[in-house]
């Protein structure tokens, strides 16, 4: 790799500052666009309660048992795996 020295390199090859604030500018609301396009596709189906699978079809593991209730899952503890 060449490393140039100070003396060596040309004042048209240095980049203005103003264009190196306005990069990071660019790439913080690029950034903030992209969260925004990703929280719209995805968020609504989990905020509404959508299901991402249909539920007239049954696939080989399903079962015909009741789903567990929140309260079920979060409080349940299995002493023995401790």
């Amino acid at each position: 790799m060449l490393i140039r020295r100070s003396e060596d390199i040309k004042p048209s090859e240095i980049t203005p500052e103003h264009l190196y604030v306005n990069r990071r500018e660019f790439m913080r609301s690029a950034s903030v666009a992209g969260i925004g396009l990703a929280s719209h596709l995805l968020l609504p189906g989990i905020l509404i309660g959508q299901d991402r699978w249909p539920r007239g079809r049954k696939g080989p593991y399903d079962t015909d048992e009741e789903v567990s209730t929140f309260k079920d899952i979060t409080t349940y503890n299995n002493f023995y795996e401790f």
